[in-house]
């Protein structure tokens, strides 16, 4: 949800995951959407979200195969790519500062994609994964 943020008198963008309490609606007309306000602008990009953060390793080296190689390409452009494999899979230099953006990222691919480093993020999606392993 894009809002302004009384507390830090700006602009900003909320997970509605994070919300707690109760949520009410308001009158529909009580809204003026500011002059010159672009939505585009105000969301982050996918890799703006997976930069921005306080990790160590800001960039992860990831397998992704030949079924969803190209998608990847075309959404993080040809300057992403570390190398093509002849099988058709592509390795992928992707920002991972903000590792749970990563993490989302990541498993919306399922099994198609693998972090091949650096070693901490690929520990933390491994660690993850045997979490949910073990939850279910």
């Amino acid at each position: 949800i894009v809002g302004f943020d009384h507390l830090r008198n700006d602009q900003r963008v909320f997970r509605v995951d994070r919300i707690e309490g109760e949520i009410t609606n308001g009158n529909a007309q009580s809204f003026s959407r500011p002059e010159g306000f672009d939505l585009a602008k105000a969301v982050p990009t996918e890799m703006e979200l997976l930069a921005e953060g306080d990790g160590d390793d800001a960039v992860a080296k990831v397998l992704v195969d030949a079924a969803l190689a190209q998608r990847v390409k075309a959404e993080f452009g040809n300057g992403a790519v570390l190398r093509e494999r002849s099988d058709g899979s592509i390795e992928f230099a992707i920002p991972c500062a903000n590792l749970n953006a990563f993490r989302i990222w990541l498993f919306a691919m399922v099994d198609r994609a693998e972090v091949l480093g650096p070693p901490r993020v690929r520990e933390h999606i491994v660690s993850h994964l045997r979490k949910i392993a073990v939850s279910n």
